[in-house]
């Protein structure tokens, strides 16, 4: 199985994105892990045991995760069948896997707000006040955390004309990510220290990247 993941990425591995490409390499360390052993032959795979993996990692993670490590695997053994490599039934493949979430999102109440403001004005001026700010500056801006993580001195400006304060959003995934926000009036001044304070680069910049992929929310996304 190792070696057949070389070889995928050998050949296919150009066509990935970063974070994906770590999520297939995590996909064989899962399975793996799972049947406790450091490596496999294509041939000794079979349904059920691919069957147990994914109930033991259903019980851990989302269907829409389990679904996808699956998927890569199906697509190293399909490429390592295409190479004659191995034969026989992918083992990987056809199988079904409930990918939608049972989790309903509730908005906030007015009291649950008042108390997440209030407990993180301990975190105003501190080297942590991004903790401070970000809940306020998503609260406003209906942002992705990412986006918000992100976001560069060099994106906030203030209209001559009008005297309004905005960042602007110049990358995404479509053309309508790209856009202008308004910073609101419970949140300009904040910002605007902020951007005073930090001077250049990233608004938040305590905030540490250790992801392949250059997102920077992993820290405030877990906390």
């Amino acid at each position: 199985l190792n070696e057949a993941l070389k070889q995928h990425i050998e050949d296919n591995g150009h066509k990935y994105k970063v974070n994906t490409l770590t999520q297939v390499k995590k996909s064989v360390n899962r399975f793996l892990e799972h049947i406790g052993k450091t490596d496999i032959p294509l041939k000794d795979i079979g349904r059920r045991m691919v069957k147990l993996f994914i109930t033991s990692r259903l019980s851990e993670q989302s269907g829409s995760t389990v679904s996808a490590y699956v998927g890569y695997m199906s697509t190293i053994w399909q490429h390592a069948d295409d190479l004659e490599l191995t034969e026989g039934a992918n083992p990987f493949s056809g199988h079904k896997i409930n990918t939608q979430s049972n989790d309903s999102f509730q908005l906030f109440t007015d009291d649950e707000l008042t108390s997440i403001f209030k407990a993180i004005e301990k975190f105003k001026g501190t080297k942590d006040n991004f903790k401070y700010i970000l809940p306020r500056l998503a609260y406003v801006s209906g942002c992705r955390i990412e986006e918000l993580c992100q976001l560069t001195c060099e994106q906030i400006f203030t209209d001559k004309e009008t005297g309004i304060s905005y960042f602007n959003i110049v990358d995404g995934k479509t053309e309508n990510a790209k856009r202008r926000i308004p910073l609101h009036d419970w949140i300009v001044d904040i910002v605007l220290e902020q951007k005073k304070n930090v001077g250049t680069g990233y608004l938040f910049p305590t905030l540490t990247n250790q992801r392949n992929d250059g997102k920077r929310s992993d820290k405030v996304s877990k906390w």
